[in-house]
C-alpha cells in the first residue's frame, strides 16, 4: 500500500484592517471658534483648536491616545505665545504607533482523531495599533482680526494581522484510530508530506489625517500619527510522511516492510512585523507515529 503525496499547505491571509489612504481630516475653524475635537474612526482622537477670545486666544488641545515609544511626533496642542509672544502656535503633529510582532510559525503539530486529521496552521501575527491624534493649533489675534485654530488630523488605523499558513499535506500509508490492528505482509510506503503555506502579510499601518482649516490668524493644528505595521503570519510546517500513523495502541506488524517518505519543506513566514514572524517546522519522516 503506497500513499499519494501531500498538497501544498494554503497561504495565509493578508492583513486587511483599513481601505482609505489615510484617516479623516481634523475639523476647520469657524471664525474665531476653534475647530473642533472629534473621535476618529479607529479609536484616536484630535486635539481640538485654540478660540480666539477677546483677551487672549486659547491654546490648542493634545491628540489622544498618547503613544508610549512612538515616533514622530508627540500630538501636543499649540500653546498660543510659547514662542512669540502675541502669536499662535502650530499644533504638533501625531505619534506614529510602533510595529507589532508576527507569529511564531507552526512547529509540527496536527491532530488525528475520529473526524480525521487536521494539520493546523502558523500563528496570526499582531494587528498595529492606531496612529495619536494630531494637536489642535492655538487661536489667534491680531489689531484687525480674530481667528481660531484648526483641530488636528485623525490618526492612521493599525494593520491588520497577517493570517498563519496551512500545515502542508501529510501523507500517511495507514492510520489506525483507538483500534486494535494487525499487520501480516504488508508493504506500506508514505509519499512525500507536501510543503507548508506561506503566512499571511502584515498591512502596514494606514497614514494619519491632515489638520482642518485655520481661521487667520488662528495656526493649524497637526496631522495625526500613522496607524502601527501589523505583524505577518507565521509559515505552516511542511506535511508529514508516516507509513503507519496512529493513536492509542500500536499496530502489530509481522513481516512486510514500514517506510517513509520525506517530510515536507517548512512554510516560509509571512512579511511584517518587529520582531518578524517566523517559518513553519520542516516535516517530520517516520516509519511509525503516535499521535
Amino acid at each position: 500500500m503506497t500513499s499519494g503525496a501531500g498538497v501544498k499547505g494554503v497561504k495565509g491571509a493578508a492583513g486587511d484592517d483599513w481601505a482609505d489612504a489615510s484617516a479623516p481630516t481634523g475639523t476647520g475653524a469657524s471664525g474665531a471658534s476653534g475647530g473642533l475635537s472629534e473621535i476618529c474612526p479607529c479609536g484616536s482622537s484630535t486635539g481640538g483648536g485654540g478660540s480666539a477670545g477677546v483677551a487672549s486666544p486659547g491654546s490648542g488641545a493634545n491628540g489622544d491616545p498618547a503613544i508610549d515609544g512612538g515616533t514622530g511626533g508627540d500630538g501636543l496642542g499649540g500653546i498660543y505665545g510659547a514662542f512669540t509672544v502675541g502669536s499662535c502656535t502650530n499644533g504638533h503633529k501625531g505619534a506614529t504607533a510602533l510595529a507589532q510582532g508576527g507569529g511564531p510559525g507552526q512547529d509540527a503539530g496536527g491532530t488525528l482523531g475520529a473526524s480525521g486529521w487536521d494539520g493546523g496552521r502558523g500563528s496570526l501575527g499582531i494587528a498595529g495599533g492606531e496612529g495619536q491624534g494630531g494637536g489642535g493649533g492655538s487661536g489667534g489675534l491680531s489689531a484687525t482680526a480674530a481667528g481660531g485654530g484648526s483641530a488636528g488630523g485623525c490618526g492612521g488605523c493599525g494593520g491588520g494581522a497577517g493570517g498563519g499558513g496551512g500545515a502542508g499535506g501529510s501523507s500517511f500509508a495507514i492510520v489506525s484510530v483507538a483500534s486494535a490492528v494487525t499487520l501480516k505482509a504488508c508493504t506500506l510506503t508514505a509519499g512525500t508530506g507536501g510543503p507548508g503555506g506561506t503566512g499571511g502579510a502584515g498591512q502596514a499601518g494606514q497614514a494619519g489625517g491632515p489638520p482642518g482649516i485655520e481661521s487667520f490668524p488662528g495656526c493649524p493644528g497637526g496631522g495625526g500619527g500613522n496607524g502601527g505595521q501589523a505583524g505577518g503570519g507565521g509559515g505552516g510546517a511542511g506535511g508529514y510522511s508516516v507509513a503507519i500513523a496512529y493513536t492509542g495502541t500500536e499496530p502489530t506488524m509481522t513481516g512486510g516492510s514500514a517506510t517513509p517518505g520525506s517530510g515536507g519543506p517548512s512554510g516560509p513566514a509571512g512579511a511584517g512585523g518587529n520582531p518578524p514572524p517566523t517559518p513553519g517546522s520542516h516535516g517530520i519522516a517516520a516509519a511509525t507515529l503516535d499521535f
